[in-house]
């Protein structure tokens, strides 16, 4: 990697201050460490299924923390995050979809001036179905962010920084895989390429784009704390991923089943999402409906809610189903 690339790297890596967004697995363990997905994103998991045709909305609002030392607020409202599950045909095979459109206005004040701003996450990840691990084939992430400023400003423009980035990944079959990082207003020629390699032998492989959805095919209460590989386009690097599931609790839930208005107490798992190594930053929470029956199960380990802290303890997101359509 060029020089310039590396200085391209600690501009990417500030994204993290604001987008951690976005964003594991029925099964049991082996000597590898390998988990086996099923499919309860399903009615009945025991029956495969050629056509999926999902789509979830839920709401996106702001806790607010104690965050940096600046001369300026900032607030974060009307936040959407909508995903869509779909499966297509691939060289002859059924493969998954998986996309995720993430907004949310940012409101920076400095001393009676204010300005609203529009950040926004869109992602569309490939991969294989359960029965092939959920092998990742590519995927594709389009980030704006405009993201807060260290020290002290001395105007509006000065709060933040506007970041533009899409970053797609393609796998091969033997583990490896190329990440390319792009400005879209700039010339390919600028763009930074890396190439990677991920032991496939002790853990599952992921794409980082499809972790949240993984979640949803995992049963809790028959399997160790999983821990999967997933390559991190910002730091140039694969990660360990490991995933810390609470006992199993219920709450009361409101959402549109369907386009119906339901009110349910629905059992889940809260999932503690984190990177395995001494620092590991921060973590997420998911609550992950439970499969109460794999052969009916109403609910399809939907991810239920998910809090998602953010750099430098600005607040944390805290995402909420509002509507979702399942598959008939």
């Amino acid at each position: 990697m060029k020089l310039n690339d590396c200085k391209k790297r600690k501009k990417i890596l500030s994204l993290g201050a604001v987008l951690l967004c976005a964003s594991i697995f029925v099964s049991c363990t082996n000597t590898n460490n390998k988990v086996i997905f099923s499919e309860y994103w399903t009615e009945n998991a025991n029956i495969a299924t050629e056509n999926i045709n999902e789509e979830l909305e839920y709401a996106v609002t702001f806790e607010k923390g104690t965050g940096l030392d600046m001369q300026y607020n900032l607030d974060y409202t009307n936040g959407t995050y909508i995903t869509r599950l779909k499966t297509e045909q691939l060289d002859g095979k059924t493969v998954y979809v998986y996309e995720t459109d993430f907004s949310i206005t940012v409101t920076y004040l400095y001393k009676g001036e204010s300005v609203d701003l529009q950040d926004s996450v869109k992602t569309s990840v490939k991969f294989e179905k359960a029965s092939s691990a959920l092998y990742p084939i590519s995927s594709h992430k389009e980030i704006v962010s405009h993201s807060p400023q260290n020290g002290a400003a001395n105007s509006l423009e000065n709060c933040y920084a506007e970041y533009k980035y899409n970053i797609d990944t393609t796998y091969d079959n033997e583990g490896k895989g190329v990440c390319v990082i792009t400005k879209p207003e700039e010339e390919e020629s600028n763009s930074i390429t890396s190439e990677f390699s991920i032991d496939t032998k002790k853990y599952n492989y992921l794409d980082n784009e499809q972790l949240l959805f993984a979640l949803r095919g995992l049963s809790p209460a028959s399997i160790s704390p999983p821990t999967f590989s997933v390559y991190n386009a910002f730091a140039n690097s694969v990660q360990k991923i490991k995933v810390s599931f609470s006992s199993e609790t219920g709450a009361d839930f409101e959402f549109l089943n369907n386009g119906v208005s339901v009110k349910d107490t629905i059992s889940y798992y809260s999932a503690d999402i984190s990177i395995n190594s001494q620092n590991p930053g921060a973590t997420q929470t998911a609550w992950i409906a439970k499969t109460v029956d794999p052969s009916k199960n109403t609910y399809r380990n939907v991810v239920l809610k998910l809090k998602t802290p953010m750099s430098y303890n600005l607040g944390t997101l805290v995402y909420t189903l509002k509507s979702a359509n399942f598959s008939k």
